[in-house]
């Protein structure tokens, strides 16, 4: 059940781009969250050109505390749809060159 407020924005956390399509998102309260409790997390992305290789498109999460993982997984990627591929302009009506 939703509260209100989400869960994320309410805990104390730490965001940092460790390197190229990286995100680390690290829990810095004292806290814990309730076991099977859903997380749920909002983020702005710029996508690529074109979809990556099937090898890199997923998205990889591991739960880490004092250095050991305690569980990880993979959720597959999507597909990069062009908004806009192969546009061409046309001029009409006489040419005229600056100053004319």
């Amino acid at each position: 059940p939703t509260t209100g407020t989400p869960l994320v924005s309410s805990m104390s956390v730490e965001v940092t781009c460790p390197g190229e399509g990286r995100v680390l998102i690290t829990y810095t309260g004292a806290a814990s969250v309730v076991a099977g409790a859903r997380l749920a997390l909002r983020m702005k992305t710029r996508n690529p050109r074109v979809t990556p290789a099937v090898s890199d498109n997923f998205w990889r999460f591991a739960h880490v505390r004092s250095g050991a993982t305690l569980a990880a997984g993979l959720s597959p990627g999507y597909a990069i749809l062009p908004q806009l591929e192969g546009a061409t302009a046309a001029l009409l009506g006489p040419p005229f060159a600056a100053g004319s």
